[in-house]
């Protein structure tokens, strides 16, 4: 099986745009954000290279395990990871993390955007998708922020308790704990009641329905 080559880099004019961001979006006019000063280029520049050395090491066993699990291959054979200096939040279209983070929760961060990746690429962005569709059945109640997370984080605590152990997951459920809306953290909830072996086994029976 053949693995994206994962493209880890310093974004320049994403930083402008986000650090201006940061500065005047309306709902951050009272967080933490409009104390926040970046650091100089040179040390963002220095943490690109130290988390670069770092997916080395972890990546290709990260890839591996993402792929083994889901038992579908990227389409993509390069992903950029665009490294900014100040950013209020990860995303996946492309994926942006921010500088300021530690190593280790930046591979989190990079691991849980690239199974976005995997899943919108191979099942499609559109809301109808099968995976989508199978999700929200198997979830009625929840939100597809909740229901689409429930796989997402069921795949990424398989891959974290391969790659590094099996406690690091609760990492990401202390960050879902977090986010100002509980929708995370109800994700884990389901994942920790259900097991996240049992989640993927289900969705996959489901994915093979015609």
């Amino acid at each position: 099986m053949k693995y994206p080559q994962i493209h880890i880099s310093y974004n320049q004019p994403l930083t402008d745009i986000y650090q201006i961001y940061l500065k005047h979006a309306p709902h951050l006019k009272t967080s933490s954000w409009q104390k926040w000063q970046p650091v100089d280029t040179q040390t963002v520049l220095k943490k690109i290279i130290s988390l670069k050395n770092m997916w080395e090491k972890y990546g290709p066993s990260i890839l591996k395990a993402m792929c083994e699990i889901t038992e579908i291959e990227f389409k993509r054979s390069i992903i950029d990871i665009y490294v900014v200096n100040g950013c209020n939040r990860s995303y996946a279209s492309p994926i942006i993390v921010h500088s300021g983070l530690p190593l280790t929760a930046l591979i989190d961060l990079i691991t849980h955007e690239l199974i976005h990746v995997l899943l919108n690429d191979y099942f499609g962005k559109h809301s109808d998708n099968k995976l989508r569709t199978i999700m929200k059945n198997l979830y009625p109640n929840e939100t597809g922020t909740t229901y689409m997370h429930i796989i997402v984080y069921s795949i990424y605590k398989y891959i974290v308790s391969n790659v590094f152990d099996k406690e690091h997951y609760k990492i990401e459920i202390v960050n879902a704990s977090k986010h100002k809306t509980n929708e995370y953290s109800k994700a884990w909830e389901y994942i920790e009641k259900e097991g996240h072996l049992a989640i993927i086994k289900k969705v996959k029976h489901e994915l093979l329905k015609k």
